[in-house]
């Protein structure tokens, strides 16, 4: 007798994110997604415009065990605000959301 175990497959999910975050210049922030999808889907995040987001001593990617993924930028500069985009994908498909990072200090008058 051959016994067989399927699992359900999905394509990716991203979900209870936030769509909007702002920091301070020289603070940190966390951009985070929850993320589902079988087979587990790779991620990427992205700087609109500038590319996929490398990791760095000032930019983390985090992707946990419990269907989480994180961006966490340290010491924040001007030019780290922007449009960040979080892409989820797998052999059943591919879906994106995005974040909007502000940063503030003396250029923006705050």
């Amino acid at each position: 007798m051959v016994s067989l175990s399927l699992s359900a497959l999905a394509p990716p999910q991203l979900f209870e994110g936030v769509t909007e975050v702002k920091g301070k210049e020289g603070s940190s922030v966390t951009m985070e997604f929850q993320v589902s999808g079988s087979p587990i889907p790779s991620v990427t995040w992205e700087h609109e415009g500038q590319g996929e987001v490398t990791m760095s001593l000032r930019r983390r990617v985090v992707e946990l065990s419990g269907g989480s993924t994180s961006l966490t930028i340290s010491n924040l500069r001007y030019d780290d605000e922007g449009v960040y985009i979080c892409t989820a994908i797998n052999n059943l498909g591919t879906v994106s959301a995005s974040c909007k990072l502000t940063v503030l200090g003396t250029l923006h008058g705050e």
